[in-house]
């Protein structure tokens, strides 16, 4: 799903010869022909839409990349299967592990406690 928004964002910014940084199967399915098994056909449309748009769609290259890298391998720039890694990577992995933090923070906050339940039910 992240893919259809990037490739939106791809298309204000880039019109030519693109490096896209992204994974295995998102690269397979947006670049590779591979098949689209088990995502929703509004997804499968939005994403030929999009692509519809680059006129230079097979220009675009791409790496893959490998994710979560360690200090040691950001080093090498070197990942665990070989593929090279990035720092910004390391942005993703931490800009994600907040937002799901702050979700479930917010949704600690607007459940209400089951034990404040049993005590209003006895009462």
């Amino acid at each position: 799903m992240a893919t259809l928004p990037f490739i939106r964002c791809l298309f204000d910014f880039f019109h030519k010869r693109c490096i896209i940084l992204i994974e295995r199967r998102r690269l397979g399915r947006a670049f590779m022909g591979w098949k689209w098994k088990n995502i929703p056909g509004w997804m499968h449309r939005r994403y030929q839409k999009q692509r519809a748009k680059f006129l230079c769609w097979d220009e675009i290259k791409y790496v893959l990349l490998d994710g979560h890298p360690t200090k040691k391998q950001l080093e090498a720039v070197l990942g665990k299967r070989g593929h090279p890694v990035s720092k910004h990577n390391v942005w993703c992995d931490e800009a994600c592990r907040q937002a799901g933090e702050a979700f479930l923070r917010n949704i600690g906050r607007n459940i209400p406690s089951m034990i404040e339940e049993d005590a209003y039910a006895t009462n």
